[in-house]
């Protein structure tokens, strides 16, 4: 297999934010889980749907389940 760089941006939202370290820190863990399943050779919709799965669980986040318009 090729070896192509890759990477990966995630987007926390807009808003106040409050808990700067636990929101940097979701957002840590979104990208490197989702770089994670880049660099094994997953698909790049396989890599954006684990961090947006990680950042809808976590509750610092304006998304996902509590969100909201």
């Amino acid at each position: 297999m090729e070896s192509r760089p890759v990477g990966i941006i995630c987007h926390g939202g807009a808003g106040k934010i409050e808990e700067k370290e636990t929101y940097a820190a979701g957002l840590q863990e979104a990208i490197e889980d989702g770089y994670r399943l880049l660099r094994q050779g997953a698909s790049a919709v396989d890599a954006v749907i684990k961090a947006v799965v990680i950042m809808e669980d976590n509750p610092v986040f304006n998304a996902g389940t509590g969100s909201s318009l």
